[in-house]
């Protein structure tokens, strides 16, 4: 009778973890399949950010660019709306309280730098730098995203709600530098991770947790947590990042556009 039972329950496992991994292949297919179809969408997105370690002076805060106690804190925000095609990007950043404003399209990439009120206009052949961000705004559509996970499915925890379906990932004990790689999604990105580089970085936790819409299949947010150490000649450096990524108004923006009167006063960068 032991043994039934112990049959019996062995069974119920494995058709619940089957179960659960169909489910969220499945969920993953149509969440691509629903996010490949979208016009616009904004995104909101906040990383907070701790750096410590030795070689971090100890009388600073955020606000004077200094540390307190050794931690260095940063928070930066951006809220982006993103037209697919022709792609199209109006994108505001507050960089340590510094706002940073920026419109990409088919006319050039139009930007500000910090503490300037003037305009200026990155051509699109100086040093492929257009083709680079285009690439970048790419690889953060939710579509794009989500693809960067199919890999890893079998991984992944699942909840459902009355509204949402939440998706958990702890990859602290996967491939981290791929997963990272396909994360940062572009070239000028991925040079920072270089192998020399990756070899220096311990991963001490990487969790992911990406929320969809029930009704539509939509991203409503991806959120990742991020610890690390950095060891250089001898010193180390721990990083902790949390970054926050909600998705709304899809499909809701009007047609997006450079202002003429930046098209028309942007000097050359």
């Amino acid at each position: 009778m032991q043994k039934i039972f112990f049959s019996m329950a062995t069974s119920l496992l494995l058709l619940t973890a089957c179960s659960t991994e169909e489910q969220a292949d499945d969920l993953f297919n149509k969440a691509v399949e629903a996010n490949e179809k979208i016009e616009n969408l904004e995104v909101d997105m906040v990383i907070n950010q701790q750096v410590s370690g030795d070689n971090i002076p100890s009388d600073v805060s955020e606000e004077n660019s200094k540390s307190l106690d050794g931690v260095f804190p940063t928070t930066t925000t951006s809220t982006t709306k993103l037209q697919i095609e022709p792609l199209v990007l109006h994108q505001t950043i507050q960089v340590m309280g510094t706002p940073i404003e920026m419109y990409y399209s088919e006319q050039g990439l139009f930007t500000q730098k910090m503490n300037e009120d003037t305009w200026y206009k990155i051509d699109s052949d100086e040093l492929g730098l257009l083709s680079q961000r285009m690439d970048e705004i790419r690889s953060q559509t939710p579509d794009k995203q989500l693809d960067n996970f199919k890999e890893y499915l079998d991984e992944f925890s699942y909840e459902e709600h009355e509204d949402r379906y939440v998706l958990h990932l702890n990859a602290s004990d996967l491939n981290i530098e791929k997963l990272l790689r396909e994360q940062l999604g572009t070239s000028m990105l991925e040079e920072l991770f270089t192998d020399e580089m990756m070899e220096a970085i311990a991963i001490n936790q990487l969790n992911y947790e990406i929320t969809l819409d029930k009704s539509t299949y939509y991203v409503s947010s991806i959120s990742t947590e991020l610890d690390m150490t950095i060891t250089d000649n001898g010193e180390e450096t721990s990083i902790s990042q949390k970054i926050d990524r909600t998705y709304t108004k899809y499909n809701e923006l009007e047609d997006l556009k450079v202002p003429e009167e930046i098209i028309t006063d942007a000097e050359p960068f």
